[in-house]
């Protein structure tokens, strides 16, 4: 499953690099490579406890992600951008009862985006959550992990605020499957600071 992901995204941004190389009225850029860092928030996926217990109104796929990121444009003369990411996401739960909740999991992503002239940009690709740990101190610590997690992210916004929303299942054996789908707004700053093709 994580070959063949891979795989199909490095074949799709090769077919993209062809057809903007092929493109004579594409712009031209001096600005290949930028470092950048990445926070965003999200909401979503299954609750991590029932109802009936009210321990907490939080889910799985909620938490703040810190990334740090590097983008690169393939072809000199395109406004098509490689982009890869590693990052943590945490959510730390204010339970009702009292007792500390965690939710953490290291967060990669491996996108291909456009970003034209007037700074809108839309994109998406893989995203791999490793060592998806819960964590919880009430009647003795307990930690709980899950299996490592492929799915898909998809994103869009203007110059460094965007939208994202990520599918993504996590599974455990003998737990069963559990969703941590989620969408939320991220904020990304460039080094260089972004520019306008030109």
């Amino acid at each position: 499953m994580l070959k063949a992901t891979v795989c199909l995204f490095v074949m799709g941004t090769g077919f993209i690099q062809l057809a903007y190389a092929a493109d004579p009225a594409a712009s031209k850029s001096a600005d290949r490579w930028a470092g950048s860092v990445q926070v965003e928030a999200s909401r979503g996926g299954d609750d991590l406890y029932n109802d009936e217990l009210q321990l907490s109104t939080a889910s799985i796929g909620d938490g703040v992600a810190l990334a740090a990121g590097l983008i690169y444009r393939p072809v000199e003369n395109s406004v098509f951008e490689l982009q890869g990411w590693i990052g943590y996401k945490f959510e730390w739960v204010q339970p009702i009862l009292g007792n500390d909740i965690g939710f953490s999991r290291t967060v990669v992503k491996l996108l291909g985006n456009y970003r034209n002239d007037d700074k809108w940009y839309v994109g998406g690709g893989p995203v791999f959550h490793i060592n998806p740990k819960f964590e919880d101190d009430w009647f003795g610590y307990e930690e709980f992990k899950f299996d490592d997690a492929v799915g898909l992210t998809i994103e869009g916004g203007w110059n460094w605020v965007g939208l994202q929303c990520t599918w993504i299942e996590y599974k455990a054996s003998g737990f069963g499957t559990y969703d941590a789908s989620n969408c939320g707004v991220q904020f990304t700053f460039r080094f260089p600071r972004w520019k306008p093709v030109n």
